[in-house]
């Protein structure tokens, strides 16, 4: 299930959980994500950065992020940036930022 938006977070946070967040490189680290959240039935989120994007393309990346998440019982989100995500959830939702 493709999580939308901040609520995978705000959920999350609101009963004192964490959503674990991955960086992913290829098809098979996508998919080993994948896999750990059908497993625990635990969402988390995928997330690409520029060193992600040394093997293949931010397309096909985020394609296959996607599918997976499309995909999956448990909501699974991504993210694909060069800015770091606790700092983009930070700013969003003025949560403190680690310094």
């Amino acid at each position: 299930m493709l999580a939308r938006g901040p609520a995978v977070v705000l959920d999350a946070r609101a009963t004192g959980r964490a959503v674990p967040a991955f960086t992913v490189y290829t098809l098979e680290s996508i998919r080993a994500v994948y896999e750990a959240a059908e497993r625990t039935s635990l969402p988390v989120i995928l997330q690409g950065g520029s060193s992600s994007y040394r093997e293949t393309s931010r397309s096909m990346l985020a394609a296959a992020a996607l599918a997976a998440a499309r995909d999956a019982s448990v909501p699974i989100g991504s993210t694909w940036t060069t800015r770091p995500i606790w700092r983009r959830f930070a700013t969003a939702y003025r949560w403190d930022t680690p310094r």
